[in-house]
């Protein structure tokens, strides 16, 4: 079984480091209250809550494009970040591939107020996070996980 515990665990604490060092405070994990009334997990919140942040660690595949259920993933956590409030709500993306696709794919269609933001990982991490996804997506694949 793929070691997705990874990209939660190393991967997201070392998005929240750079986060921390970009805006000055720490951040962690945690819900926060939607407008709507309900509540919502993220993966960044500044300990005064006024940056909030979604992770998402997706590539994209080997045309170049991202797969429809990663941008689907990315689109339901703006939806999500469109809902709180906060002086600064991000979307945060690890790969500068699938960064460039998602803003493309969504310009003039994302609430002003959130942003897409790029935390490159550093290369050994990086090429992990690679290893995990092909692993996931073999086990998920009926067709053992070729990426296109």
């Amino acid at each position: 079984m793929a070691d997705t515990a990874y990209l939660k665990g190393r991967v997201e604490d070392y998005v929240r480091k750079v986060l921390a060092e970009r805006y000055g405070t720490v951040f962690r994990p945690a819900k926060v209250k939607l407008t709507t009334g309900g509540d919502h997990a993220f993966d960044a919140v500044s300990g005064d809550g006024q940056v909030i942040a979604a992770i998402k660690t997706s590539g994209c595949n080997r045309r170049g494009q991202g797969e429809a259920g990663k941008v689907r993933a990315a689109i339901t956590d703006l939806y999500f970040l469109s809902l709180a409030k906060a002086r600064t709500r991000l979307l945060v993306l690890t790969d500068p591939g699938f960064h460039k696709y998602v803003a493309k794919e969504l310009r003039g269609k994302i609430v002003p107020e959130v942003a897409l933001e790029l935390v490159p990982l550093p290369q050994e991490m990086q090429e992990e996070v690679t290893r995990i996804q092909i692993a996931a997506s073999k086990e998920v694949s009926p067709a053992g996980g070729a990426r296109e």
